[in-house]
């Protein structure tokens, strides 16, 4: 059925199909309409910063967090819009605390205060468990408002 639409057209329903889903939290149905409308033929600079923030969303809650980091960091955050580099924002601190309580297979901790995504907050971990999880709990907050927000 998209095939009958124009180029922008496809991208313009997949955009909102991959926002939605990924809002809802199916990441798997918005990896897949974001890998058709990286198929498609390239959109503005803005488009293709976007592609990436949700490339990068759609992968850091996966086994494919590296890549996922990579795509958000590769985005161009001058060409979003508010909306995007808010989510580029909220993910990127995401990221960030997921980094700041992984553990390395040797079993040796991350070293506190290295960033991935530079532009977010860091969340600081002073060896307290509950710290750390009450400030995952936070971002995870953070991110579902936004979120909600997105779906008004």
């Amino acid at each position: 059925m998209l095939r009958v639409l124009p180029p922008s057209k496809q991208r313009q329903l997949l955009s909102i199909v991959a926002h939605d889903c990924l809002a809802l939290g199916h990441i798997e149905t918005a990896r897949f309409a974001l890998e058709k409308k990286v198929a498609l033929p390239p959109g503005d600079d803005a488009e293709t910063a976007a592609n990436r923030v949700y490339e990068g969303a759609t992968l850091i809650l996966t086994d494919q967090f590296a890549s996922g980091l990579t795509a958000l960091n590769s985005a161009d955050r001058s060409k979003l819009t508010k909306r995007d580099r808010e989510l580029a924002n909220a993910v990127g601190v995401l990221a960030d605390a997921i980094l700041e309580t992984a553990t390395v297979p040797d079993g040796d901790e991350k070293e506190p205060g290295q960033s991935s995504t530079g532009d977010s907050p860091k969340v600081e971990s002073n060896g307290d468990n509950r710290e750390v999880v009450r400030k995952g709990h936070d971002l995870v907050n953070t991110v579902d408002q936004y979120f909600a927000e997105l779906d008004r």
